[in-house]
């Protein structure tokens, strides 16, 4: 499948997956993901009073064209069902945090899109 233009995704942002505690501090893996989109007015509504903004962006990333990179190795996607915490991989479910223009939003809702065989083509992420 073709990718979608870069000029589309400008973006990049950081994937921080919890791995578990060391020395009861959380541990993550974090990721590095270039060319994607995120939208930070998505959450805005216009009500009587002006424009309201309930702090809620979207994150898509087309996986046709996956840049990610952990400590300079290159990180491929994987669903959270088959997630094992290795390095190289990373995921994307409820309660990770998403590290955008230094501001930390955390993954409320992840939408996968795939083809016709299966395989995950966008993923759509919604983030609080």
């Amino acid at each position: 499948m073709q990718k979608s233009p870069r000029i589309l995704r400008p973006d990049t942002v950081v994937v921080k997956n919890p791995v578990g505690e060391i020395d009861f501090k959380a541990s993550y893996l974090e990721t590095k993901i270039k060319y994607v989109r995120v939208d930070t007015s998505y959450g805005i509504k216009q009500s009587k009073r002006g424009i309201d903004s309930d702090d809620n962006a979207v994150l898509v990333i087309d996986l046709n064209d996956l840049v990610a990179v952990q400590d300079e190795e290159i990180a491929e996607f994987v669903d959270a069902d088959n997630f094992n915490m290795e390095p190289g991989t990373f995921t994307l479910s409820g309660g990770d945090t998403i590290i955008f223009n230094n501001r930390e939003y955390t993954v409320n809702k992840v939408n996968t899109k795939r083809n016709l065989s299966g395989a995950p083509v966008f993923v759509e992420v919604y983030l609080k």
